[in-house]
């Protein structure tokens, strides 16, 4: 969040950095962490108004998700992944049949502002669509119809020297 817009008298609403239709932010993001230091590695839900991960599952591990995607040796050796999902409900009742493309389109801005974040700090993002979604969708505990995984980005240092080659 980067501030709070004012609507009515004592409404205050969260504002973000990425765009969204109607501000209604219709995508969640999870993340699965396996070797970033400081965190635990486990799944955790980005909670965006606390600024805080919440811990989910601590038994999870890439290793775990690695062959259910179509980078199974990238996946396994990344640091964490960030998980997409998209919340259909949350902008349906404004957009109606249009709310499946709002929902598409807030994923995309917020895997760009991932990439160009994780950019900034030096780090190596690799958005992928390629996994296997009803794996993913339970995984994270969503049902792939009102909720789905829509994308993956894995995150990881920049390899230097010897370990680009």
């Amino acid at each position: 969040t980067t501030g709070a817009a004012v609507a009515g008298q004592d409404l205050r609403l969260p504002l973000r950095a990425t765009p969204s239709a109607g501000g209604l932010y219709s995508s969640d993001l999870f993340v699965l962490v396996d070797r970033v230091s400081g965190v635990e590695p486990g799944l955790y839900y980005f909670h965006p108004g606390k600024r805080l991960l919440q811990l989910v599952d601590d038994e999870r591990t890439l290793a775990d998700v690695a062959e259910y995607t179509g980078y199974r040796e990238r996946a396994g050796e990344a640091a964490a992944m960030v998980v997409y999902v998209g919340a259909f409900r949350r902008n349906q009742w404004k957009y109606r049949e249009r709310g499946y493309r709002t929902v598409l389109l807030d994923c995309g801005h917020l895997a760009q502002s991932v990439v160009t974040t994780a950019t900034s700090l030096g780090l190596v993002a690799h958005p992928m669509i390629a996994f296997v979604d009803d794996y993913f969708n339970a995984y994270v505990g969503v049902d792939g119809v009102e909720d789905a995984v829509l994308y993956l980005t894995l995150l990881g240092p920049r390899r230097t020297g010897d370990e680009a080659a």
